[in-house]
């Protein structure tokens, strides 16, 4: 399990938030293993840190003979069922929005990696040293349903690291203005996707300038997909 830190921070909006608050919130999610608390610690800058405090998590048990044996069939027979590859289309899945339905067909296009000297633009009081982003581009095509109104089914991507580690990421209201990364707008709803249009989407993390990317994951409802990255 995973427990996630927020910090949050101020950043500019992005064109669809110009009537809203005169500043848009940056959240940068730090994510940490070991721990099977499923709470938030949300930490503000100037906040008191010694008000704020983290239980430690029992450990947990070793898995059954019976799941270690299936897993090592699994191993076997090829890797884990429903693995794709980078690039690879899924198969149409269900997807909810706002009470409307529909089926998509989903494609982990690639992952691109930055250098720590790119994140001297993020305005951000964390700390970032030893850290790099990385981009992951989605691809959502409607294969039939409802008309999805303001979707935004990147935010169910995460980005898991070569070491097992799931890697942090950075939300905001508008463009990060961070050299190569996401193209301004591409991880904003969109007004609507309709039968038969698609749309890429991008994702930015932070991960150790020491660890690779291993994986890009997709989780909704009952689904879940993975896609293991080349190179």
């Amino acid at each position: 399990m995973f427990m996630t830190r927020e910090i949050h921070v101020f950043m500019r909006k992005s064109a669809w938030l110009r009537a809203a608050a005169p500043a848009a919130v940056l959240a940068l999610a730090l994510t940490a293993c070991g721990s099977d608390d499923d709470s938030e610690d949300a930490f503000t800058p100037g906040a008191d840190e010694s008000e704020q405090t983290e239980e430690a998590a029992p450990a947990e048990d070793d898995a059954p003979a019976g799941e270690a044996d299936a897993a090592e069939e699994e191993a076997a027979a090829g890797g884990v069922p429903g693995t794709l590859g980078q690039g690879e289309p899924s198969e149409p899945v269900p997807y909810e929005e706002g009470g409307t339905v529909a089926d998509l067909t989903i494609t982990a296009d690639r992952v691109d990696v930055g250098a720590n000297a790119d994140l001297a633009s993020l305005n951000t009081s964390a700390d970032t040293s030893g850290q790099r982003p990385a981009y992951v581009y989605v691809t959502f095509a409607h294969a039939g349903g409802d008309t999805l109104e303001y979707p935004r089914p990147i935010s169910d991507t995460s980005l898991f690291l070569t070491d097992g580690s799931m890697a942090g990421f950075v939300t905001a209201f508008g463009d990060l203005g961070l050299p190569n990364g996401c193209p301004e707008g591409s991880g904003d709803s969109p007004p609507t996707i309709g039968p038969g249009e698609e749309i890429t989407m991008c994702k930015t993390f932070l991960i150790p300038e020491s660890v690779e990317p291993g994986e890009v994951t997709w989780e909704s409802g009952e689904t879940e997909l993975t896609w293991q990255l080349s190179g």
